[in-house]
């Protein structure tokens, strides 16, 4: 198991502290010179130019331990910040107002710059450039987000927004042109979109990236190039029961790329997979050396998790929201812990609860959307009406309706809930609550690489 550096938010936070009491924060450029969006979007937001300050510092300390290394982390630093700008940069045609840019740009940035820091913190603290795999772990160790909660994308992801990944980039949709030159090699017909992608440096590789199905699975077909033209087929890098990466039932998200791993001056040519749950994920990489797939590495990381209300709303008094908001992840953690029970005592069998404290069953059924959380509700609407049993909460002086159910994605239940509550005025329920509970990650992860064989 690779040594891992000390989590990073205290320190951070105590810096970003420390800088606030000395003034605005100021970014590693001046301001007055910013051209690029994301340049701009940094200078007018505090806390993402102390973050590109800490960056350009942990950069400097890392040069300076990096020894032979030094070239390669400047190569990694120059791709790196080429992926920000490029990702980051929310410029939209037709123009979209420049408030609404600016903000999604600070956005994507403030999603992005922890893991680059938490890259280059693991440099500056000694850890070898290299191996990838050892990196990877470190840098999970490491990252942080601004309110010091572990990241919840998945490891690749974590990984490209780190710069130890760079995607396969030259990707345009699949043309009749090359759908010809390519036909004798397509073993499978699909209704979905494909891509065509070179990577390597210089690009010496290429894949067909196809997505389709209602699994939302992605199929791959390899290729090394001879010439502008000319392509000679490869063997997947993995075996044929693993040659589709799918999003799965029980919130399981795996998702792959091609791309480069960080492992030199210019990075080794590769293919990236990851397996994402809010508990545990994983990534694996298989390397092209030489037109050959090479034995992998994979990193493991582990997650403790809580119950959290993120987003949503209560239009009732202070009291009863406040009592009603505060039993939410209780609720949810016991219902997930016990799951849903079937019940086969009447006509049909159907989901029922665990006994939830302060709940009892029954209540009046409600009708039309929880508009206090539109987008969740909406999307999980079927399985909140047919499958969430009616539920009545006596909270402060008030009696409410309830409904607590899973949300989908897509037709798979997702390990998020979420919870209405209606109060009956006359003959008819109002909506005076809604709410979404997620699952989050919390604490320091537990990290492993395994060789594969």
């Amino acid at each position: 198991m690779p040594h891992l550096p000390r989590p990073l938010a205290i320190i951070t936070l105590l810096l970003w502290a420390g800088t606030a009491l000395a003034g605005t924060p100021t970014p590693s450029f001046n301001c007055a010179d910013a051209k690029s969006l994301t340049e701009q979007a940094i200078c007018a937001d505090p806390a993402l130019a102390a973050m590109d300050a800490d960056i350009a510092r942990l950069y400097k300390q890392a040069l300076a331990k990096a020894g032979r290394d030094a070239e390669a982390i400047r190569a990694e630093e120059r791709r790196w910040l080429a992926y920000r700008n490029q990702s980051c940069d929310k410029t939209s045609t037709p123009p979209l107002p420049e408030d609404w840019v600016r903000k999604e740009t600070q956005a994507c940035l403030a999603k992005t710059l922890p893991f680059r820091r938490a890259a280059l913190s693991v440099l500056a603290d000694g850890t070898p450039f290299a191996p990838f795999c050892q990196r990877v772990a470190a840098t999970l160790g490491a990252a942080r987000m601004p309110d010091g909660a572990p990241p919840g994308d998945n490891l690749s992801d974590q990984a490209i927004k780190a710069g130890l990944v760079h995607a396969a980039t030259d990707n345009q949709e699949l043309t009749p042109v090359w759908n010809r030159r390519l036909a004798p090699y397509l073993n499978k017909i699909t209704n979905g979109q494909i891509d065509l992608h070179r990577f390597g440096t210089p690009p010496a590789y290429m894949v067909l990236s196809t997505v389709g199905g209602s699994m939302s699975c992605q199929y791959f077909d390899w290729f090394k190039l001879n010439g502008p033209d000319a392509v000679a087929p490869l063997p997947p890098p993995e075996k044929a029961d693993e040659s589709s990466y799918c999003l799965n039932a029980g919130a399981l998200s795996t998702s792959a790329t091609a791309g480069e791993i960080s492992t030199g001056v210019t990075g080794t040519a590769a293919f990236i997979v990851s397996e994402n749950q809010i508990t545990a994920a994983t990534l694996r990489t298989h390397s092209l050396v030489n037109g050959a797939w090479t034995d992998s590495c994979q990193v493991a990381a582990e997650y403790s998790t809580t119950y959290e209300v993120t987003e949503g709303g209560c239009t009732a008094d202070t009291a009863l929201c406040d009592a009603l908001k505060g039993q939410l992840a209780g609720w949810a953690a016991m219902v997930e812990k016990s799951g849903w029970s079937q019940d086969a005592s009447g006509p049909g069998a159907h989901k029922t609860f665990p006994a939830l404290p302060g709940v009892v069953a029954g209540g009046l059924p409600p009708t039309g959307t929880l508009e206090l959380v539109p987008d969740m509700a909406q999307a999980s609407w079927p399985l909140f009406v047919t499958e969430a049993p009616l539920l009545t909460w006596r909270g402060p002086g008030k009696s409410l309706t309830l409904r607590l159910s899973h949300a989908t994605l897509g037709w798979r239940e997702d390990t998020t809930y979420i919870l209405g509550a209606w109060r009956n005025v006359g003959d008819t329920l109002t909506p005076v609550a809604g709410y979404v509970i997620a699952l989050k990650r919390t604490g320091v992860p537990v990290v492993k690489v395994t060789p594969q064989p």
